[in-house]
């Protein structure tokens, strides 16, 4: 009863900042931005100079999901991850080829 007159709020992670790990064997750098529960931001891997534009969204639990935008933004990979103390782990699927790599990122700031 006393849920009905007081909803329950929980509060999501603070995913923003800056991330550096690795995608599979290939190290990467990342910003994500907040607002509520969306997400957007860009990573880059080290050895390239362009970067790829991510939106998605990040749960109460800390799961967070992730679009990587191609170019006219559309989807070309999903990140699939959790986010706990200051890291995203999970697993990223390049949509071409449904290839699949293992990520790791630590927050830097």
């Amino acid at each position: 009863m006393l849920g009905m007159m007081f909803p329950l709020v929980v509060e999501l992670p603070d995913v923003a900042g800056k991330y550096r790990g690795s995608i599979g064997p290939y190290p990467v750098a990342m910003l994500l931005k907040q607002r509520g529960d969306t997400l957007v931001g860009a990573y880059r891997y080290m050895r390239r100079k362009e970067d790829l534009v991510l939106d998605g969204r990040v749960a109460n639990d800390g799961t967070v999901t992730l679009r990587e935008l191609g170019r006219h933004r559309t989807p070309s990979g999903t990140f699939r991850g959790q986010y706990r103390k200051g890291r995203i782990e999970g697993t990223f699927t390049r949509l071409s080829d449904r290839r699949t790599f293992s990520f790791r990122l630590s927050k830097t700031q």
